[in-house]
Protein backbone atom coordinates (compact mmCIF):
# COMPACT_ATOMS: atom_id res chain seq x y z
CA UNK A 1 0.00 0.00 0.00
CA UNK A 2 1.38 3.57 -1.24
CA UNK A 3 1.41 5.94 2.00
CA UNK A 4 -1.13 8.45 -0.11
CA UNK A 5 -3.36 5.32 0.40
CA UNK A 6 -2.71 4.83 4.03
CA UNK A 7 -3.29 8.34 4.97
CA UNK A 8 -6.47 8.45 3.05
CA UNK A 9 -7.83 5.35 4.78
CA UNK A 10 -6.61 6.73 8.19
CA UNK A 11 -8.57 9.98 7.89
CA UNK A 12 -11.35 8.17 6.70
CA UNK A 13 -11.38 5.82 9.96
CA UNK A 14 -10.54 9.32 11.67
CA UNK A 15 -13.78 11.02 10.22
CA UNK A 16 -16.16 8.08 11.26
CA UNK A 17 -15.32 8.93 14.64
CA UNK A 18 -16.32 13.01 14.21
CA UNK A 19 -19.32 14.07 16.09
CA UNK A 20 -20.36 17.35 17.64
CA UNK A 21 -21.71 21.09 16.32
CA UNK A 22 -20.36 24.22 15.14
CA UNK A 23 -22.01 26.92 17.31
CA UNK A 24 -21.22 30.85 17.62
CA UNK A 25 -22.22 33.95 15.73
CA UNK A 26 -20.24 36.05 12.77
CA UNK A 27 -17.41 36.97 15.13
CA UNK A 28 -17.86 36.19 18.73
CA UNK A 29 -15.44 36.46 21.55
CA UNK A 30 -15.87 33.06 23.67
CA UNK A 31 -12.89 32.11 26.16
CA UNK A 32 -10.44 34.32 24.47
CA UNK A 33 -10.91 32.01 20.91
CA UNK A 34 -12.97 33.63 18.07
CA UNK A 35 -15.11 31.61 16.14
CA UNK A 36 -15.81 33.43 12.62
CA UNK A 37 -18.89 32.02 10.45
CA UNK A 38 -20.03 33.46 7.35
CA UNK A 39 -23.37 36.07 6.97
CA UNK A 40 -25.68 32.91 6.37
CA UNK A 41 -24.34 30.60 9.26
CA UNK A 42 -21.95 28.53 7.85
CA UNK A 43 -18.55 27.47 9.37
CA UNK A 44 -15.61 29.24 7.31
CA UNK A 45 -12.95 28.92 10.25
CA UNK A 46 -11.07 26.70 12.29
CA UNK A 47 -11.92 28.57 15.59
CA UNK A 48 -8.46 29.07 17.99
CA UNK A 49 -5.92 31.75 18.29
CA UNK A 50 -3.90 32.25 15.02
CA UNK A 51 -0.64 31.31 16.87
CA UNK A 52 -2.12 27.80 18.12
CA UNK A 53 -1.39 24.75 16.38
CA UNK A 54 -4.97 22.71 15.11
CA UNK A 55 -3.76 19.26 16.28
CA UNK A 56 -4.11 21.68 20.21
CA UNK A 57 -7.76 23.30 18.96
CA UNK A 58 -9.37 21.33 16.70
CA UNK A 59 -12.50 20.28 17.73
CA UNK A 60 -15.48 17.23 16.01
CA UNK A 61 -17.65 18.51 13.69
CA UNK A 62 -19.94 15.26 12.24
CA UNK A 63 -19.59 15.32 8.98
CA UNK A 64 -23.23 14.39 7.05
CA UNK A 65 -23.28 14.10 3.61
CA UNK A 66 -25.66 16.29 1.73
CA UNK A 67 -27.42 14.34 -1.81
CA UNK A 68 -26.85 17.53 -3.47
CA UNK A 69 -23.58 17.41 -2.90
CA UNK A 70 -22.91 14.40 -5.26
CA UNK A 71 -23.46 13.42 -8.87
CA UNK A 72 -22.41 10.56 -11.20
CA UNK A 73 -19.50 11.33 -13.70
CA UNK A 74 -16.46 11.01 -11.50
CA UNK A 75 -13.66 10.11 -13.83
CA UNK A 76 -12.14 7.99 -11.38
CA UNK A 77 -15.61 5.73 -10.38
CA UNK A 78 -17.76 6.50 -13.36
CA UNK A 79 -20.82 4.24 -12.21
CA UNK A 80 -20.87 5.99 -8.57
CA UNK A 81 -22.29 8.70 -7.21
CA UNK A 82 -19.30 10.98 -6.34
CA UNK A 83 -18.77 14.45 -4.54
CA UNK A 84 -18.11 17.40 -6.74
CA UNK A 85 -17.57 20.05 -4.04
CA UNK A 86 -16.22 18.11 -1.23
CA UNK A 87 -12.98 17.54 -0.19
CA UNK A 88 -11.43 15.46 3.07
CA UNK A 89 -8.42 18.13 3.61
CA UNK A 90 -5.88 16.97 6.32
CA UNK A 91 -3.22 19.51 7.90
CA UNK A 92 0.17 18.33 9.05
CA UNK A 93 0.92 18.70 12.72
CA UNK A 94 2.76 21.95 12.95
CA UNK A 95 0.03 23.83 11.30
CA UNK A 96 -0.90 26.87 12.96
CA UNK A 97 -4.98 27.73 13.01
CA UNK A 98 -3.90 30.87 10.73
CA UNK A 99 -2.40 29.00 8.17
CA UNK A 100 -5.43 26.46 7.90
CA UNK A 101 -7.60 29.59 8.27
CA UNK A 102 -5.60 31.10 5.35
CA UNK A 103 -5.68 28.19 3.38
CA UNK A 104 -9.66 27.76 3.96
CA UNK A 105 -10.25 31.24 2.60
CA UNK A 106 -8.13 30.46 -0.44
CA UNK A 107 -10.19 28.17 -1.38
CA UNK A 108 -13.83 30.16 -0.07
CA UNK A 109 -14.37 26.86 2.20
CA UNK A 110 -16.89 25.73 4.59
CA UNK A 111 -16.32 23.56 7.12
CA UNK A 112 -19.18 20.87 6.81
CA UNK A 113 -17.03 18.14 9.48
CA UNK A 114 -13.97 17.96 11.20
CA UNK A 115 -12.25 15.40 13.31
CA UNK A 116 -9.28 16.30 16.01
CA UNK A 117 -5.65 15.76 14.69
CA UNK A 118 -3.02 12.80 16.37
CA UNK A 119 -0.49 13.28 17.86
CA UNK A 120 2.95 12.52 15.34
CA UNK A 121 0.27 12.12 12.64
CA UNK A 122 -1.74 14.55 11.23
CA UNK A 123 -2.91 17.73 12.95
CA UNK A 124 -6.64 17.77 11.88
CA UNK A 125 -8.96 16.48 9.41
CA UNK A 126 -11.46 18.62 7.53
CA UNK A 127 -14.54 17.85 5.13
CA UNK A 128 -14.62 21.07 3.24
CA UNK A 129 -17.24 22.38 0.59
CA UNK A 130 -15.97 24.24 -2.12
CA UNK A 131 -17.55 25.98 -4.81
CA UNK A 132 -16.49 23.75 -7.91
CA UNK A 133 -19.38 22.50 -10.34
CA UNK A 134 -17.28 19.44 -11.53
CA UNK A 135 -15.05 17.04 -10.95
CA UNK A 136 -11.91 18.09 -13.08
CA UNK A 137 -12.47 21.53 -11.41
CA UNK A 138 -12.16 19.78 -8.17
CA UNK A 139 -9.46 17.65 -9.33
CA UNK A 140 -7.57 20.83 -10.00
CA UNK A 141 -8.47 22.04 -6.38
CA UNK A 142 -7.24 18.67 -5.00
CA UNK A 143 -3.70 19.35 -6.73
CA UNK A 144 -3.31 22.81 -5.52
CA UNK A 145 -4.04 22.29 -2.05
CA UNK A 146 -1.97 19.06 -1.83
CA UNK A 147 1.39 20.96 -3.02
CA UNK A 148 0.79 23.27 -0.04
CA UNK A 149 3.16 22.34 2.86
CA UNK A 150 0.72 22.52 5.56
CA UNK A 151 -1.17 20.07 3.95
CA UNK A 152 -0.58 16.84 4.95
CA UNK A 153 -3.23 14.93 1.95
CA UNK A 154 -6.20 16.35 0.52
CA UNK A 155 -8.58 13.92 -1.41
CA UNK A 156 -11.99 13.59 -2.91
CA UNK A 157 -15.03 12.47 -0.44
Amino acid sequence: MNLRLITIIIFILASILASGNNTGTTQAQFDKIIVQKAEDDRLTQIPGEPEALILEVMSRKEYIPNYDDYKYGNPFFPNMYSSYNIIILGFDTSTTVFQANTILTEVNAEIVGATPGVANRFGGLVYIRVPTVSFEELDAMIEELDSKPEVLDASFD
